[in-house]
């Protein structure tokens, strides 16, 4: 829950006359974490920013270590609840202008124990977030990205830029696409209900172990693991998606032998997403 300033020294010290010159490099937040030890392998570690614009809430999740970045926008409180709920964020960056906001108070306490960084307003403004987006993804418009018109949630994924950038003192180009998605898609499955169908965490004690994504996850990468629990969390509503899928199912089962050898191969990869992080921001070793 706390926050680290992470300082170097600027200047050769052989060369210099009493103080050597040192500034911070780094703000290490509980949202802003990179390193694998400090993070579990199966799960991503998500900074959510909250934007209030007239009735619409707009929320930006950004998992730094692997730059899935994510926006979604809706006006029904309850809903958007549920949402900051299934994100499970590990700290929460809000306008500070709304902390008097009923809903967002309302919002903040269903959350439980997490951080929580108020920025200022003017982080918020839906030209600067828009601008900050355009710079850090190079294009002319958020079209492509599909949120051009999402106020509250450009206003959101803009000031969660912001503060990457304040605390990591860089502009983190891995962080180059954002992935626009819809409440409507996806089967709602409440925080309540997760719990009682211990679907990630046994009642027990909350830990993997008996939980459903246990049993399931199979996978032989740490990039495969979260992807399915993201599958878990966010359950299909498509039928030609849902299709798609077990059409993909029933290939792999059909060729047994090419699943078991594509099996040993993944063995052999690494968190590429990850390590690709953390070289893009200049903390990897060789």
């Amino acid at each position: 829950g706390l926050k680290v300033a992470v300082c170097d020294q600027m200047e050769d010290p052989s060369k210099t006359k009493g103080l050597v010159k040192r500034e911070v490099v780094r703000v290490i937040t509980p949202g802003m974490i990179i390193e694998n030890e400090l993070l579990d392998a199966k799960a991503n570690n998500w900074v959510l920013c909250i934007a209030r614009i007239a009735s619409a809430t707009g929320l930006a999740s950004l998992d730094l270590s692997t730059s899935t970045f994510r926006l979604v926008q809706n006006e029904a409180i309850d809903t958007i609840i549920e949402e900051v709920r299934r994100i499970a964020p590990k700290e929460v960056l809000l306008n500070e202008a709304d902390r008097d906001n009923p809903e967002i108070s309302r919002l903040i306490a269903s959350m439980g124990e997490v951080a929580v960084t108020d920025l200022p307003a003017a982080a918020f403004q839906v030209a600067n977030a828009r601008d900050l987006l355009l710079d850090q993804m190079g294009t002319v418009s958020l079209e492509g990205f599909g949120c051009e018109g999402l106020k509250a949630g450009v206003s959101a994924a803009g000031a969660l830029l912001s503060y990457v950038r304040e605390t990591q003192k860089q502009a983190s180009e891995h962080i180059s696409k954002i992935e626009t998605y819809h409440l409507n898609d996806y089967l709602m499955v409440d925080d309540l209900s997760c719990r009682n169908l211990e679907l990630f965490a046994n009642t027990r004690s909350g830990s993997r172990q008996g939980a459903l994504i246990e049993v399931l996850d199979k996978t032989m990468t740490a990039m495969g693991s979260r992807n399915l629990s993201q599958w878990l969390r966010y359950p299909l509503m498509d039928a030609e998606a849902i299709e798609a899928r077990y059409d993909a199912i029933d290939e792999g089962l059909r060729a047994s032998s090419l699943v078991a050898r594509l099996r040993e191969t993944l063995k052999a990869i690494a968190d590429l997403e990850r390590l690709r992080g953390k070289i893009s921001m200049g903390h990897a070793s060789p």
